[in-house]
């Protein structure tokens, strides 16, 4: 990145553009319970949420958590929302937000991180392979209710 790159925690006046992000992502309005689970991240004890700011203008958001007993985890981190503006993606805002978020796991004694990725999202499985993730011993399962 040629100009300086700040993560700092995310703050409550960051809601609307970290939507506003998610919405260029996605390329359609977030549901409104979307937003209510950035609430609650950013009211979380146990949380970790940042972004990544650039000449004043955030660019991208982490939200993640270390959960405790989880599917029989102990003290592990979970990535559970990452967005990057997609007017940057490429220029290593991604990267540097997850090494902020892993140093700030590895600061709170956690060492295993997971997260959840569509087996169709190409451009974001081969972007965790690259920061270092891998399979894991868990498949996620699914039922519809009718």
């Amino acid at each position: 990145m040629t100009t300086e790159l700040h993560i700092r925690p995310v703050r409550t006046s960051d809601v609307t553009t970290v939507v506003q992000i998610q919405e260029a992502i996605i390329q359609r309005p977030v549901a409104p319970g979307w937003i209510k689970l950035i609430e609650l991240q950013l009211a979380k004890h146990d949380g970790v949420s940042l972004v990544a700011e650039q000449r004043g203008e955030v660019i991208g958001f982490f939200f993640g958590e270390i959960k405790h007993g989880d599917f029989g985890l102990e003290h592990a981190g979970w990535i559970e929302m990452f967005g990057v503006n997609p007017k940057v993606m490429g220029q290593g805002v991604g990267r540097s937000l997850a090494d902020a978020a892993m140093a700030k796991f590895r600061e709170r004694g956690v060492r295993d991180i997971y997260t959840a990725v569509r087996w169709d999202s190409g451009d974001l499985l081969a972007f965790f392979k690259n920061i270092g993730f891998s399979l894991s011993n868990y498949i996620n399962l699914k039922t519809r209710l009718e």
